[in-house]
């Protein structure tokens, strides 16, 4: 993706759309891209802004990830 960082990945999609939210709540713009097998259920979820907004989303996703304690 072009102009896009990976900001958050998991592989769990309601943790992927919560920090999606929280973060279009601050005026981000994001994408998601899904390469979560739906049969089998394995892989994972990311999440991306854009690049210019990657430095101000950053500490927005790391307070997410110690309010839910996800590593």
């Amino acid at each position: 993706m072009e102009n896009w960082t990976k900001i958050f990945t998991s592989n769990k999609e309601h943790l992927i759309q919560m920090a999606k939210q929280m973060l279009e709540n601050e005026g981000f713009e994001t994408q998601i891209f899904n390469q979560k097998d739906s049969t089998y259920l394995f892989g994972y979820i990311y999440l991306y802004v854009k690049d210019e907004n990657a430095a101000a989303c950053k500490p927005l996703i790391e307070q997410f990830k110690k309010d839910l304690e996800i590593e």
